[in-house]
């Protein structure tokens, strides 16, 4: 699995409320998971159909370092974006496990807030160029992202399968929220490049 740097590069800005990308078909390598799809593969590695990503657990590695690999790329095409003159960076991985009819309030998300969960003492305060959110599973029917301008709802990104939800926290408010309003639970993965001093 590894990133699809050519959806990622071609993406183009969305303006309103604040600016952002979605990039469909994010991941490569991800399609034969589907639980409609290849059960014997499925059977393979050891997974149930109805929690179809616990083999994921040790690819956040691997993509890390393909967002590693290819961090000059996407700062140069993100790189606007960028709050400071750091030189340093680091890539955060990792996935977000929602149960059903459970709801993350309005918030936004900050380099020292992401930073923190993953280290300690060295976050920069400016915040973090790139942010995605990739939608996982459910493959059909999940609920993607809610975002905000002046605190009322805005417009909301549909949830597909192997969709990523882009953006830069702090540029300007970037306010968004999320609800799982299915009875499966709502897997993300999440990547944050963050500076540090």
């Amino acid at each position: 699995m590894r990133l699809n740097m050519e959806n990622i590069l071609k993406s183009k800005v969305i303006k309103e409320p604040f600016d952002h990308y979605i990039v469909d078909d994010f991941l490569i390598g991800l399609d034969w998971v589907d639980s409609s799809k290849n059960i014997n593969e499925r059977k393979r590695w050891g997974l149930e159909i109805d929690s179809p990503w616990k083999f994921l657990f040790p690819l956040d590695n691997i993509l890390r370092e393909d967002v590693e690999n290819n961090m000059d790329i996407i700062l140069k095409k993100f790189g606007k974006h960028r709050q400071s003159d750091t030189k340093n960076y680091k890539v955060l991985t990792g996935f977000t496990f929602t149960e059903p009819r459970a709801v993350y309030p309005i918030h936004e998300d900050s380099n020292k807030e992401i930073a923190e969960k993953h280290f300690k003492g060295i976050p920069s305060s400016s915040q973090p160029p790139w942010t995605v959110v990739v939608y996982l599973w459910p493959f059909k029917g999940g609920n993607g992202t809610v975002l905000y301008r002046d605190g009322v709802i805005d417009k909301k990104v549909e949830w597909k399968h192997n969709r990523a939800f882009v953006f830069s926290p702090g540029v300007e408010a970037t306010y968004h929220s999320f609800e799982n309003t299915t009875d499966k639970l709502r897997i993300t993965l999440n990547i944050n490049i963050v500076s540090y001093d």
